[in-house]
């Protein structure tokens, strides 16, 4: 199929796994689990360690100490980066990944 299509596959990103060990995609981690509660079994989606990394660079990148600014030329971006990467996770169980 992939030939068909006339794709390519990059062979250090692609694996095959079972859920149960978890994957990362687009920025989110999904495992398999088993609930404590009912015993079912679902799949949870977390922030991926990557894009939790990434989301800290970025506000880490608008407050470096360069030069005297005003706060609002830091505050601004800085709440748009965090604001956005919040509405990207809010549909994942990410409360642990917003505290830190």
């Amino acid at each position: 199929m992939v030939a068909r299509m006339d794709l390519l596959i990059n062979r250090t990103k692609t694996r095959i796994t079972k859920v149960t060990e978890g994957f990362d995609a687009l920025g989110f981690h999904c495992v398999r689990r088993r609930s404590p509660t009912s015993g079912k079994r679902h799949i949870d989606i977390f922030p991926s360690q990557a894009g939790q990394r990434s989301i800290r660079r970025r506000i880490k990148s608008f407050t470096t100490r360069r030069a005297p600014v005003p706060p609002e030329a830091f505050v601004r971006p800085s709440n748009e980066a965090v604001e956005g990467w919040v509405n990207y996770s809010r549909h994942t169980k990410a409360s642990q990944a917003f505290r830190a």
